[in-house]
């Protein structure tokens, strides 16, 4: 058996940081994501959830690829078309290019997307091409001002902020099919309905936020958090923009021009959430679901938005750790919501006494596994690489390491990060096959603390060196270490 596992778990790319908990966790949850599996369905658990959800089977593919297992890729990407053409949720319909544009970017099947972008399965509408579930989002767009209409995706009714971005996370993936297919005219078409609905999002949270005065993204279009679901401080869903949408950060790694609300605000928006949580749940926690409001399996997903800000870019890997920490049902396993930790639990530390859906809930898993990993290295479609983005500072202290093997790239490509730390300064290697563009070593740690870099070009500012395709190592200085 270990020989087995072993040998799945070398298809991915390989994540060593210095929380090793994460490792194992990161290993572990793709173990339970191939056992939730039935055959080429993508179930979302293996108790309560053991079948496909339509947002959950695009997340949990979209992971997948990202991290480099494309066994069964095709059957895979077929099922999804199965499950998101008679949906739930409508939001997995509106986002079904996206597993299928990582897929492209990271292999080069170029064949198999031609195949399937615009001809739908035997079974018509039910089946979709990639091409029909992408010219859903025009239809379903009868909210006010040309928004997207309502919708139960967070299962609750209402004009929710999230169905935007993931129907514009869906757009900017099908454009970029579009243009690798040489489909210029669905490409022209895919731009217009982005231009044409960022627009309308956009004008329509500005209404909101200023006729009720709101500093911070509410999770409705037309109404804020005080008017929903989101009125209870603990109930998550004020960050679900963050996590289902994940257009402020996976939508730039397809090249989509991001703008608005919707990225300006997602600072001032996690700052509102825990500001609201303080003295109710402890930090780390952006809360969970009606029954178990303590925390859910997404708790780290929810720091995926923090990749594309200025204070959070670690968001995702501190949730995942709290996770670790706090709300483990079984080894390294997570219900979708949970509840206080028991006082009285068996197992020494600290773990909840109760639980929702599923566990272990390979979406939740999935989404966690995909921040660690983005947040260490992320490959955009431009071909340039972005690394470190979301390392937190206490991992740069003198002695520690952080690397990623086998990260697939591009067109097939493979290579190899590392990390490390010494007084005062900060090294990266890259090793393996590189994708043509270049490389943006964009550490927190960087922003306006670099002294000097022995390659590449610096904005202190950003906290970003930029290396050409050929640069394989550089050693940045810092003014101040981590500590300080």
């Amino acid at each position: 058996m270990r020989a087995f596992w072993r040998a799945q778990l070398s298809k991915i790319a390989q994540v060593s940081v210095p929380d090793h908990e994460l490792n194992d966790a990161y290993r572990s949850g793709f173990v339970y994501t191939m056992i939730a599996r039935r055959g080429i369905h993508s179930n979302t658990g293996v108790n309560n959830y053991q079948s496909e959800f339509s947002h959950d089977v695009i997340g949990i593919l979209a992971n997948l690829f990202t991290q480099g297992d494309y066994d069964d890729a095709h059957a895979l990407l077929l099922d999804a078309r199965d499950v998101v053409g008679a949906p739930e949720y409508v939001d997995g319909l509106w986002t079904y290019s996206w597993p299928w544009a990582v897929y492209l970017l990271k292999t080069g099947d170029l064949a198999f997307v031609k195949a399937n972008f615009s001809t739908s399965g035997a079974a018509g509408a039910t089946q979709p091409s990639i091409e029909e579930s992408a010219h859903r989002i025009a239809a379903d767009r009868t909210g006010p001002n040309g928004i997207i209409g309502m919708t139960n995706d967070i299962d609750s009714n209402g004009y929710w902020t999230v169905d935007g971005y993931e129907a514009l996370m869906g757009l900017a993936a099908y454009r970029y099919l579009a243009q690798q297919v040489g489909d210029a005219g669905e490409a022209k078409w895919a731009t217009d309905e982005y231009d044409s609905l960022l627009a309308a999002t956009n004008t329509t949270l500005t209404a909101t936020m200023h006729h009720y005065n709101l500093d911070y993204l509410p999770c409705s279009m037309l109404e804020p958090n005080t008017a929903n679901r989101c009125r209870n401080p603990e109930d998550a869903n004020w960050a679900a923009p963050f996590l289902f949408g994940r257009w402020a950060w996976d939508g730039q790694l397809f090249g989509a021009s991001v703008n608005g609300p919707g990225v300006q605000l997602i600072d001032a928006t996690y700052s509102y959430g825990f500001n609201r949580l303080a003295g109710k749940l402890p930090a780390g926690t952006l809360g969970g679901y009606p029954g178990d409001y303590y925390s859910s399996g997404y708790n780290a997903g929810y720091g995926s938005g923090g990749l594309a800000s200025t204070r959070y870019r670690d968001q995702g890997i501190l949730g995942y750790e709290f996770m670790i920490s706090h709300t483990q049902s079984g080894p390294y396993s997570w219900w979708e919501s949970a509840s206080v930790p028991s006082t009285n639990s068996p197992w020494v530390g600290s773990h909840p006494s109760a639980g929702g859906g599923s566990s272990p809930h390979a979406w939740g898993i999935a989404n966690a596994n995909k921040v660690l990993l983005d947040s260490l290295a992320a490959q955009t479609a431009d071909g340039t690489l972005i690394v470190g983005r979301g390392v937190p500072d206490d991992w740069l202290n003198p002695g520690d390491a952080i690397s990623v093997a086998n990260f697939p790239t591009t067109d097939g490509r493979r290579l190899s990060v590392s990390i490390s730390a010494a007084d005062h300064a900060v090294t990266l290697t890259l090793n393996g096959s590189r994708p043509t563009g270049s490389v943006l070593f964009q550490l927190p740690l960087f922003v306006n603390n670099i002294a000097t870099s022995s390659a590449g070009t610096v904005s202190e500012r950003t906290g970003t060196v930029r290396l050409s395709a050929r640069d394989k190592t550089v050693t940045v200085r810092l003014r101040r270490a981590p500590s300080s």
